[in-house]
């Protein structure tokens, strides 16, 4: 059986977490996932959850933006999944992603996930935007 590699960009926040939790709780068997990338702005905790993916995974920490990226490392899977609170830096970070995936990601997989703007710039006059 092949082993594949996974890319989570946005790997210590809300979704990566939860994608990176399921994973540690996947049968192997299953999961034909074993090297994992995690690329976050922000540090991965050294607690018990991350001593576990260790010894799960091939365990690759990146914590960079990604605005600062000049390279990307192959991943056979790709997850785009940072949380997004900026319009204008999420904006330059999706495409400045999207400008590196087509060097590096070609032949990859990728799902781009959202969990903040995914309404895009909203006028100052709206409190709320409704989900139903």
């Amino acid at each position: 059986m092949r082993s594949n590699t996974l890319l989570i960009i946005g790997g210590t926040g809300f979704l990566g977490q939860s994608i990176l939790m399921y994973l540690l709780n996947t049968n192997s068997k299953k999961n034909r996932i074993r090297k994992i990338t995690i690329l976050s702005r922000h540090g991965l905790k050294k607690n018990n959850f991350y001593k576990k993916l260790k010894k799960k995974f091939q365990l690759i920490k990146i914590n960079k933006n990604i605005l600062k990226l000049k390279k990307l490392p192959y991943a056979d899977y790709v997850i785009y999944a940072p949380l997004l609170n900026n319009y204008n830096h999420d904006y330059k970070a999706v495409r400045h992603y999207s400008i590196l995936a087509k060097k590096y990601h070609q032949d990859s997989k990728i799902i781009y996930l959202s969990s903040g703007a995914v309404y895009g710039k909203q006028p100052n006059s709206i409190k709320k935007v409704k989900e139903n």
